[in-house]
């Protein structure tokens, strides 16, 4: 739909430059959505809006977005599941490094490749070895960081997604030596 559209433009002006209203206007789009019992894909939107909040530090609104993509997965919608994983991996160790942050934040990303694998989507798993790698840099784990960017490097080049590579071009900036 095209609320869905304009949702999706708000979540990728949020991606690429961190624009401070894609978040209201997302969540705009879902509540007009909702109220309307139009779930289809829905999944999406509250993924988009869980992935924001958690990188804004809004934990209360990622969690209750990313349980609702969740619930969406139950009614065959997967869409959305995997960035609402990657989202709550991301919380995870938003606070503190510590092993249980650690673990959890794994635990979640496992999910997502789970829900990957379910739906058969090259992009949801290299998108979350990219985001993967993220955490383990922020863990400290640069050997693994590596082998993840290798791996969703290869897959994005397959797949001639240009700004996901740029992302790990960044991320490898971060590697030691």
């Amino acid at each position: 739909s095209d609320l869905m559209s304009r949702a999706g433009a708000a979540y990728a002006r949020w991606c690429e430059r961190r624009d401070a209203r894609a978040l209201d206007e997302v969540r705009d789009a879902m509540g007009w959505l909702d109220e309307r019992g139009n779930g289809l894909f829905s999944s999406l939107g509250h993924a988009w809006l869980a992935d924001i909040a958690a990188a804004r530090g809004q934990d209360g609104l990622a969690r209750r977005h990313a349980a609702r993509a969740l619930r969406r997965s139950r009614a065959g919608d997967t869409l959305g599941v995997g960035l609402a994983c990657r989202a709550m991996a991301s919380l995870a160790i938003a606070r503190n490094t510590d092993d249980a942050a650690a673990v959890r934040a794994r635990r979640w990303l496992a999910r997502a490749q789970h829900f990957a694998a379910l739906r058969g989507s090259r992009r949801d798993r290299a998108e979350t070895q990219l985001r993967a790698a993220a955490i383990e840099l922020d863990l400290h784990q640069p050997q693994r960081a590596a082998a993840l960017l290798a791996e969703a490097n290869t897959a994005f080049e397959a797949m001639q997604m240009a700004w996901h590579r740029e992302q790990v071009r960044r991320l490898r900036e971060r590697l030691p030596g």
